[in-house]
């Protein structure tokens, strides 16, 4: 198939390698039928060729709920339409038809201002359905990938001696403080959570040109726990959250807490956390329970940093970090943990 190279102007994002985006210089009814008709299809057929398929339309809606919770599906499908296609940044001859445009290998002018892509055309007919076509462009732009990087490697190879195998050293087991390894552990963990939000996220081309379309304040909901310790968010069409037992014992014993908790003096709250797990999970052996809790109270276990990723988790999973750290475990090295959320919007049922 025939590839093309297209140059856009200011592109209000940074092409990321493996993304396959679907732009169009009109609107094309039948092609757009079948992508929303099709769509997860078009993604799994992608990703078995390690790429990513972006659908500018239904991406702007996910990207705009993620964003920006407190509207309705109707509202961030109305924002969705506002959400000009990329041919408004694009330069030189105009398209001819549809087009897959990916960033591999992508190149910026000496100016800085000019991004320039590749462009496969996107050709359906009686005797090349669309699904055989967009099977066939996945494959082909695959292949064009995996023969570029053998020939970046080839080039690297002439400068750069292959590296020898190494030692690597280990400095051995040692004892750390929960405390002291909070931040790594839930960054390590929430890194690993990110590959399945990855797409609403961390793409800039998922949340481009939304800042001019949706308020970024922070609009925050009031939060409701119900007697069955369920999690509510009012304000966000009541959106539950949902996280296994043992994080959210420890999320409802820092939300009774508003003060924070240090995690070297959570062994004093082992008799108030582990009330909470059992009113959440009264069937199970006692002994196995109270281990449990002690693991997460022990100041010297990895526990509660693993029950505070997954809590930030659940919140992430559902929106944006900029609204969800006011829900999530969060504090300073060495100070106390806390949930920033003000318990004025925290309503707990009797």
């Amino acid at each position: 198939m025939m590839v093309r190279e297209l140059s856009f102007k200011n592109l209000p994002f940074v092409p990321v390698e493996e993304q396959v985006i679907y732009v169009e210089p009109s609107y094309d009814k039948k092609l757009n039928d079948f992508i929303q008709d099709n769509y997860e299809w078009l993604r799994t057929t992608f990703r078995s060729h390690e790429l990513d398929f972006c659908y500018l339309p239904l991406l702007a809606e996910e990207a705009i709920s993620y964003n920006a919770p407190h509207l309705t599906d109707r509202q961030s499908k109305e924002k969705a339409k506002h959400v000009p296609s990329l041919t408004t940044y694009l330069e030189g001859d105009a398209l001819d038809g549809p087009v897959l445009v990916f960033g591999h290998d992508w190149q910026t002018t000496e100016d800085g201002g000019h991004v320039i892509l590749q462009a496969m055309p996107v050709k359906t007919s009686l005797f090349s359905p669309a699904r055989h076509t967009f099977s066939a462009l996945a494959q082909e732009i695959q292949h064009l990938y995996h023969s570029q990087e053998i020939a970046r490697e080839e080039e690297t190879s002439e400068y750069y001696p292959q590296e020898k195998d190494c030692i690597r050293f280990s400095i051995g087991p040692r004892t750390v403080d929960a405390d002291d390894d909070f931040d790594i552990e839930s960054k390590r963990l929430i890194d690993e959570i990110k590959t399945r939000i990855q797409s609403l996220r961390n793409r800039g081309v998922n949340t481009l040109f939304l800042h001019d379309i949706i308020d970024e304040g922070e609009q925050i909901s009031r939060l409701r726990v119900t007697k069955d310790f369920r999690l509510f968010l009012i304000d966000y069409a009541n959106m539950e959250i949902k996280m296994p037992v043992l994080p959210k014992s420890v999320f409802i014993l820092f939300l009774r807490h508003p003060e924070g908790i240090r995690f070297k003096e959570l062994s004093d709250y082992y008799s108030e956390l582990l009330e909470i797990y059992l009113k959440m999970n009264p069937i199970g052996g006692r002994s196995k329970q109270e281990s449990s809790i002690r693991d997460v109270t022990d100041p010297c276990s990895n526990s509660i940093n693993e029950k505070c990723a997954r809590i930030r988790e659940a919140f992430v999973a559902n929106f944006d970090d900029r609204l969800a750290k006011n829900y999530y475990v969060t504090g300073k090295r060495g100070e106390a943990k806390r949930i920033l959320l003000d318990k004025k919007m925290v309503l707990w049922e009797d």
